[in-house]
């Protein structure tokens, strides 16, 4: 979307650094034919194809600036010798899809470098690269993960706060830099110096735009989100207003209410554990325990019958979703759930049920509610 946005615009030539293999330019037309490659490099190459027909000049270049930066320098060092300058960087790099979803209990360096190569190591290089090449402007494409967070997102909304706050460093490193050439500088006459130039650089945190593979945009967690995807119109609006002039160094685009959205996390309803109490109240029994010395005494243990474990479930879902009803084949997601929902979910089952599970369920085991119920049956079974 970025590129077919800055050959409308006008772009004389666009150049687009990507990290994986792709189909050389001389083998567009025969792969287009016979549909010899899979459906998202298909797509890529007519995307591409449509760009060219603008008139607007690609170039394509392979490289991983997350893993070695003098390979990002000469590609800068390349394209200045052939441009004489390089007009703006904007920088989308990441990985989308299942493998940036995992819980905070599943973190580790294996999982969280995937994301952290391009997000955090191709960050850094970046901004050593435009410190000495100076651009007129850099763009950082961030999410709102640092604001809303996400279920299995923990990794990814790090990588996003670390982009962030470098752009803000940035900002502030130029603006103390500029205070000092001012402080320094001793005027002969009535006029003042012009500062040097210094690249723009801005980050913005902006909605999802529905992915290209359908693969991906069919995932549980996409369902939930998937209002509030961008269309390729709302991403050029966005992005011809950040690039502007006179902006401040972050801009954050939300289609919903952000606000709203962000106070969910804060507002919880004080209520709702007595509104559970009161609608799971009459499935729990008191029991008789009897202890190891041979005594009885009347303890209250909670325990729920086989015949009313979906109810149970189902019970918790629809306080917390807000719904007249559910079936067990009903998916979390496309009833509105969403990462604080599955949260809170996952708190109020382990409190009933003695019992948790990874979040990771959510999105990798569907329908998800015929899985929980057979495992509470398992659980029930065995104590």
């Amino acid at each position: 979307m970025t590129a077919a946005y800055l050959a409308r615009k006008g772009a004389a030539t666009v150049v687009l650094v990507h990290r994986s293999t792709f189909p050389g330019r001389e083998q567009w037309d025969e792969l287009l034919a016979t549909l010899a490659h899979d459906e998202l490099t298909i797509m890529k190459i007519r995307q591409l194809k449509a760009i060219e027909k603008t008139g607007c000049r690609l170039k394509l270049v392979q490289a991983e600036l997350g893993t070695n930066y003098l390979s990002l320098f000469q590609i800068f060092e390349d394209l200045v010798k052939q441009y004489n300058h390089i007009t703006g960087v904007i920088h989308t790099a990441g990985i989308t899809g299942p493998e940036t979803h995992f819980s905070a209990e599943q973190v580790s360096i294996e999982l969280s470098e995937k994301i952290f190569t391009s997000k955090v190591d191709g960050v850094r290089h970046l901004m050593q690269a435009i410190e000495h090449f100076s651009p007129v402007f850099c763009l950082l494409t961030s999410s709102l993960s640092p604001f809303l967070g996400g279920l299995g997102l923990s990794a990814y909304t790090a990588a996003h706060c670390f982009m962030d706050m470098t752009v803000a460093q940035n900002h502030l490193k130029q603006h103390l830099s500029f205070q000092k050439s001012q402080a320094d500088y001793l005027p002969t006459d009535d006029s003042l110096s012009e500062p040097k130039q210094s690249t723009i650089v801005r980050t913005i945190n902006w909605e999802g735009r529905a992915p290209m593979d359908s693969a991906l945009s069919d995932n549980a967690t996409g369902n939930s989100v998937s209002r509030f995807w961008m269309s390729e119109e709302e991403v050029g609006t966005c992005l011809e207003q950040v690039l502007k002039e006179h902006q401040p160094h972050q801009v954050i685009v939300a289609t919903g209410d952000i606000e709203s959205r962000m106070r969910q996390w804060q507002n919880f309803s004080r209520n709702f554990r007595k509104n559970l109490l009161d609608h799971t109240s009459s499935l729990r029994s008191e029991t008789t325990v009897e202890t190891a010395e041979g005594q009885n005494n009347d303890v209250e243990h909670s325990s729920y019958s086989l015949d009313n474990i979906s109810e149970t479930l189902r019970g918790l879902a629809i306080e917390l979703l807000g719904v007249q009803s559910l079936k067990d084949t009903d998916s979390f997601f496309n009833f509105g759930g969403t990462s604080l929902t599955a949260l809170q979910f996952r708190d109020e089952f382990k409190k009933y049920f003695s019992s948790e599970y990874r979040l990771r369920v959510f999105i990798t085991v569907l329908p998800f509610w015929n899985w929980l119920r057979s495992s509470i049956t398992r659980w029930i079974k065995t104590n």
